[in-house]
């Protein structure tokens, strides 16, 4: 409660013990990521809808596109977390950002489902590598629980800025095609290469002794048998990121018709909830001892969510939406906990200097949780009757409190011996 509260006093402001280079360099990481969260906005809002509507490309080739778009992800974020440790992380996060304005203006030229995927899968790959060499950055120029603040102080400002990029971009679909969309998508490219030019000002980072980063590929960290016991349970937990996105809107169409309105205000109720308490959370798993007992609650507030998702089926009208939205909250603090102590944790297992392939297998983890999540989610909670939907969400909700309490104790038994070591 005390660390929270110490959060919520300093607000969104920055580390106090941050040296002046390091102060300029989390500027313009923030700065940059206001930028490429509002094209990511965008993105997110219309290319989906410019594919099935736009070019009439059919609902199969689209989930195909999306699905290889994700494999790309996963490697390019095993790829450039592995690159960012024997270049600069700068320098290749500059790269990265550059294929993604290169993959948004790729869309403009679409004209079949080939092309889709091409453009699809260029901006995921540079999208996940940027993300993982930005971590890499951040892990190197900052000690951990100022990584950690900064990793949230990011979260909340990427928020913002997608939700303002997805609202600017529904503008788009109330005008005639094909044109605004083409525009749409030149924008994005324009405001990520504003971003970019933002990024340049930052100071160089710290020099990486290359001798110290050895040889072997992006896959030899799971040779680390505790981080990748983590990344497994961190894996399974971010299936909870598409509950939201994916899983409540489909689980409405299937049986509860007449709550079609709070999918919008559930998003609403997230995105507030992260951009004001993202940061200040993010204090009770800024070490890896409060982060594994961030992890546990979190699994537990995944359960009482899904616990408050079954409870309000079974309830009619007022009181149902009650529960529901009770849940969204829930559900958003179990999320700022996950990612508070994924972050620091992320950090507190990788060595010095090899920071960037420990983000790049971190945020391979992540992806391929959110990768599978919808097959997962929908063979659990998506049942023919109300009361097997009920239970649908207790099993995944029991499924959430177990990974958590289990990756409390991997947590608690790594890090407790390495100090009595």
């Amino acid at each position: 409660m005390t660390s929270l509260l110490h959060g919520l006093r300093a607000g969104w402001r920055l580390p106090n013990d941050l040296s002046d280079g390091d102060r300029r360099t989390v500027v313009a990481m923030l700065s940059n990521g206001l930028t490429k969260a509002l094209a990511r906005g965008g993105f997110v809002a219309l290319s989906v809808i410019y594919l099935t509507s736009g070019l009439r490309i059919d609902e199969q080739t689209v989930a195909v596109a999306v699905f290889i778009a994700g494999a790309f992800g996963l490697a390019g974020s095993l790829v450039g977390g592995f690159v960012a440790d024997h270049l600069s992380p700068k320098a290749v996060t500059v790269g990265s950002s550059c294929g993604v304005a290169v993959g948004y203006g790729a869309l403009v030229f679409c004209g079949d489902g080939l092309v889709a995927v091409i453009a699809f899968s260029v901006v995921a790959a540079f999208d996940r590598s940027s993300a993982a060499t930005l971590a890499t950055w951040i892990g190197q120029r900052l000690p951990t629980a100022a990584a950690t603040r900064c990793r949230a102080l990011m979260r909340a400002v990427g928020n913002l800025g997608i939700a303002i990029g997805a609202a600017l971009a529904a503008v788009v679909l109330v005008l005639p095609a094909p044109i605004p969309y083409a525009a749409a998508f030149l924008a994005m490219a324009v405001v990520e290469v504003g971003g970019i030019l933002l990024l340049l000002r930052a100071p160089r980072p710290k020099p990486v002794d290359v001798r110290q980063v050895g040889e072997g590929s992006p896959l030899s960290v799971f040779a680390n048998q505790g981080f990748t016991v983590f990344v497994l349970g961190i894996a399974a937990l971010s299936s909870f990121y598409l509950i939201l996105d994916f899983l409540l809107p489909l689980w409405v169409s299937a049986g509860t018709e007449d709550r079609y309105v709070l999918i919008p205000v559930a998003i609403i109720v997230n995105t507030v909830l992260v951009v004001l308490l993202q940061v200040p959370i993010s204090c009770l798993a800024d070490t890896p001892s409060r982060s594994g007992r961030a992890l546990a609650l979190a699994g537990g507030l995944l359960f009482g969510s899904t616990a408050l998702f079954a409870a309000s089926t079974l309830l009619p009208d007022l009181p149902g939406a009650a529960l529901f939205c009770g849940a969204v909250v829930v559900l958003t603090l179990a999320e700022l906990l996950t990612s508070a102590a994924g972050w620091t944790l992320s950090y507190a297992y990788a060595p010095p200097h090899r920071i960037g392939a420990y983000q790049g297998v971190f945020g391979f983890g992540t992806s391929l949780g959110v990768m599978v999540a919808p097959v997962v989610l929908t063979a659990i909670v998506i049942r023919p009757s109300v009361g097997e939907t009920a239970v649908g969400w207790l099993i995944l909700g029991g499924a959430y409190a177990m990974t958590g309490g289990l990756l409390w104790v991997a947590v608690s038994r790594r890090f407790q011996a390495t100090r009595c070591s």
